[in-house]
């Protein structure tokens, strides 16, 4: 059996035919909101239709073309994602993923993504892989640049969507720069904060910093003499994340979201379900697409929110 490991209770498997009406009941209450940015999927009115799309990947799963795997949370199917145009002559490879609204929160659509990434490059030995969004998709567009894709042009009028053409925004990784991203991740190092950090936090965040280290409700996480992220916990359920910096010289270097990443894992084993945090106005734009990226929204002009 194809299973793959997304963490916190997640995981990827191979489409059956048996899978096909777990996954039709929770696709057809989303599906108009699912074909907005994936027409195919306005086409999967019915059962029948919808079982005839499962097979369709075991069929050519079978000619090494192309194959499919639910996104499972526990017990139940929250999503697809798909290696497609598989080419064993050149190595390459395209992508597919949608999510239900109500799992995209976790972000098990950026996961499942990094997941297929990491077995079409690892396993199956590809170079090259082909990801597209339409280009006002901003959202998914983000998610793809997250996982270390350069962007390679735009496909105009590449698809139709409610009667109207949308150009497509269209990405490229490399096997080599998966391994190089992947890297940088792993040497990335998050740490509980200890006394002997002040030194080099006080000046990056500044005094106030003292009194949260010593704080019962407050959470430091570190990465050495690069980032810090502060959470607070003041509720059974809720964590605000109350400071969050990351040394200049460390941008681009996954500093951020490694603290994000600890972070939310420690904060979801104490039992927290909702992260917020409030933002200084205006906020640059880039700050509130690393947020995105990150499974956070605005729910007002300050304040963001995610599930955990």
């Amino acid at each position: 059996m194809f299973l793959l490991d997304l963490g916190d209770g997640a995981y990827l498997q191979k489409l059956e035919t048996r899978h096909a009406e777990p996954l039709f009941k929770v696709f057809e209450p989303h599906r108009e909101e699912l074909a907005r940015w994936l027409p195919a999927l306005t086409q999967l009115t019915t059962y029948e239709k919808f079982r005839r799309y499962v097979n369709w990947y075991r069929e050519q799963d079978a000619q090494d073309t192309a194959f499919g795997c639910g996104i499972w949370l526990g017990a139940e199917p929250v999503g697809l994602v798909a290696l497609d145009e598989i080419n064993v002559a050149n190595l390459s490879a395209s992508m597919e993923c949608w999510l239900i609204p109500p799992a995209r929160c976790r972000l098990l659509g950026t996961r499942a993504c990094q997941a297929i990434v990491s077995y079409a490059f690892e396993e199956l030995t590809l170079e090259r892989m082909v990801l597209r969004a339409a280009a006002d998709n901003l959202l998914s567009r983000i998610g793809i640049e997250s996982l270390g894709s350069r962007y390679e042009g735009t496909a105009r009028s590449f698809e139709l969507i409610d009667g109207r053409f949308h150009d497509s925004a269209v990405y490229a990784l490399l096997a080599g720069e998966w391994r190089e991203t992947c890297a940088r991740v792993d040497r990335v190092r998050v740490r509980s904060a200890k006394a002997k950090d002040v030194d080099w936090l006080t000046p990056l965040t500044g005094p106030e910093i003292r009194k949260e280290m010593r704080s019962r409700s407050h959470r430091v996480f570190v990465v050495e003499r690069q980032g810090v992220l502060v959470a607070r916990l003041p509720g059974a359920e809720v964590a605000e994340i109350t400071r969050f910096v990351v040394a200049p010289e460390a941008f681009g270097q996954q500093v951020g979201r490694r603290l994000f990443e600890v972070a939310e894992g420690t904060l979801r084993r104490a039992g927290a379900t909702l992260l917020y945090l409030r933002l200084k106005t205006p906020t640059p734009a880039q700050h509130r697409a690393f947020l995105k990226r990150r499974g956070l929204r605005p729910v007002a002009a300050d304040l963001w929110v995610k599930g955990l």
